[in-house]
């Protein structure tokens, strides 16, 4: 009789829910009686709000999944070695040391679907400790449902280990109402929530793990971790007291190197307040310029590029594989937006924009190809180029594009009928008030340096020496993009333009 009533269940929120809904229950496969279970208990209760969370987590769930790892020795078994069972990190880390001195072992990647593991119980108490916090705390109360589902209820943020968390967060977090002057102020409230999970560190090492991120109960074990760890820490300390907190990112920084995760605070007037995971401050990420920024929801997202297209045609292992990431660029900078005429035509509908970012050209944002191509909400002073995606490679367009602070363009196209000769020194770098970034030329005496600017790809001008003066080229083309690295080259070398009456040299 129960299987009976799961499965007319089953079978009902399949029309309510649509399409997705059922994705999930195909892709449980054995598991779906425990995704069943989940919908039959809050139909039984008659906890409405509860019964609709369920369902906003179940549908969403076939773009979940949890990325963990075994220790294996030589013949493949596991070893049975798991870091939570001992007392401390260092019980844990002398464990293993003394395990790996008797047996040859090595990490064995695993990765499970969200709705093929997860059971009954963990969503269960998972939906009943988000909604008890959200309905109980004063800081919650100007959060609607939707806000609850997107920024609160979700038992992850990313492909971490799946583990419950919230119970124990929650312990962490119990003395914070003392130490609060306005209960109702969600921001206030984080401020003082992530101090308390306390002797947090940044890892800037190579972790061991074969997995891109840590559990929350690794997180609090291990007490350090890389910045979408301390990013996730934030998330879970928040989100166990009610508090709507999200994970933002820079894919590439668009004028400097590398990248970075942050989080928001959703606060009462429904603005989203950067903060920088368990660092303990707000910060401004204007302090470097801004080409595209997102947010990580766990919904799917419609307008995201892996919601439209096969998972071929979009660069491998770039973060457009995710189908719930929210641009949010504008909430951060002004933006703007340009038209391109492609010199070549990509058999796909996709156009993809890469920035400059640790030597080489890296994508930031897409588009689609519908006669031209249109890039909009976009971060202003900064170089951009488009390319398509092709057999596994990004086909680069032969001209970059500078999007002006003024929100105009320029294409930087060389010319090479025009050129003239410069001496590149500290004394004609543009100087950047508003950022931190601002790249200079590291030239040293001796060192030999190679000039080149872009058409389709970097075409060298020439090397030239250090001297006093600085180093001397000649033959530059007018309105190129350049780059100028030292024979050994560091990968952190920027672009820039040149003025070609003054000199000045202008990074991006």
């Amino acid at each position: 009789m129960n299987k009976l009533i799961y499965f007319c269940l089953f079978l009902l929120t399949f029309c309510v829910s649509g399409q997705t809904l059922k994705d999930a229950f195909l892709q449980a496969r054995d598991n779906k009686d425990a995704l069943t279970k989940v919908l039959a208990h809050y139909k039984r209760t008659g906890e409405k709000e509860k019964y609709e969370s369920a369902i906003f987590l179940i549908k969403n769930m076939p773009i979940h999944k949890s990325r963990d790892y075994v220790w294996i020795n030589k013949d493949s078994l596991d070893v049975g070695y798991r870091e939570l069972d001992y007392p401390d990190l260092e019980t844990a880390i002398n464990s293993f040391r003394q395990l790996r001195d008797s047996v040859q072992v090595k990490p064995l990647p695993r990765t499970y679907s969200d709705a093929s593991f997860l059971s009954s119980k963990m969503i269960i108490d998972n939906i009943d400790l988000a909604y008890k916090t959200w309905k109980n705390n004063p800081w919650s109360n100007s959060y609607d449902f939707e806000t609850f589902c997107e920024y609160i209820l979700p038992y992850r943020s990313l492909t971490e280990p799946a583990q419950d968390w919230r119970l124990t967060y929650n312990l962490l977090l119990n003395s914070i109402t003392s130490k609060i002057n306005d209960p109702k102020d969600p921001l206030e409230v984080c401020m003082v929530a992530i101090k308390e999970p306390e002797g947090f560190s940044f890892l800037r090492e190579r972790r061991p793990d074969p997995i891109p991120f840590l559990g929350p109960q690794h997180l609090l074990f291990r007490r350090r971790g890389t910045c979408p760890d301390l990013a996730n820490a934030a998330i879970y300390a928040a989100r166990s007291i009610g508090l709507a907190v999200t994970f933002d990112f820079t894919p590439n920084h668009a004028a400097s190197s590398n990248r970075h995760f942050w989080n928001t605070i959703r606060n009462r007037d429904g603005k989203h307040i950067p903060f920088n995971g368990l660092l303990h401050k707000v910060f401004d990420p204007n302090s470097r310029r801004i080409g595209k920024v997102f947010r990580i929801t766990y919904s799917i997202q419609k307008d995201a590029v892996a919601a439209l297209a096969d998972s071929a045609s979009i660069p491998d292992q770039s973060f457009l594989q995710l189908p719930n990431i929210k641009d949010v660029t504008s909430e951060y900078t002004e933006t703007g937006s340009f038209k391109y005429k492609l010199q070549q035509l990509p058999k796909n509908k996709f156009i993809f924009l890469n920035v400059f970012n640790n030597g080489e050209w890296k994508v930031t944002d897409w588009a689609e190809v519908n006669g031209e191509v249109v890039f909009d909400n976009l971060g202003k002073d900064v170089v951009y180029l488009p390319g398509f995606y092709k057999h596994q490679k990004m086909m680069h367009e032969p001209y970059p594009i500078l999007l002006q602070e003024n929100g105009k363009t320029r294409l930087l196209k060389p010319d090479i009928t025009h050129t003239f000769s410069a001496t590149l020194s500290r004394s004609n770098e543009k100087v950047y008030t508003h950022t931190e970034e601002h790249n200079p030329l590291e030239l040293r005496a001796g060192e030999k340096y190679n000039l080149s600017y872009w058409d389709g790809q970097w075409r060298s001008i020439g090397i030239s020496e250090m001297n006093a003066e600085g180093v001397a080229f000649h033959n530059i083309p007018s309105n190129a993009l350049l780059t100028l690295t030292p024979i050994k080259k560091t990968g952190y070398e920027r672009i820039f333009t040149l003025d070609p009456d003054t000199h000045q040299i202008s990074w991006f």
